[in-house]
């Protein structure tokens, strides 16, 4: 892209910091992705919680929590991309 477009309106441009942020975007986005694929399970959620509140514990359901906040920010990610 840089290619494309020429010098005098990349030099308004902070490119290397934009780009960097980019890449720490998709990174984080990976990482994410890939924690709740190959550890997590999508399915669970705190109404599974609230039933079977007696036999869990409050680290459980920040787990529970942690995974929802996780898979939220995957779903608001990936819906960004496509728009």
């Amino acid at each position: 892209m840089k290619a494309l477009i020429s010098r005098k309106y990349l030099d308004n441009f902070e490119m290397k910091e934009l780009s960097k942020a980019v890449f720490d975007l998709f990174d984080d986005y990976n990482f994410i992705c890939s924690l709740v694929r190959d550890h997590m399970i999508e399915k669970t959620n705190c109404r599974d919680y609230a039933k079977n509140k007696s036999n869990s514990s409050s680290e459980e359901l920040k787990s529970l929590l942690k995974r929802e906040s996780y898979i939220k920010y995957l779903k608001e990610f990936e819906k960004k991309l496509k728009t």
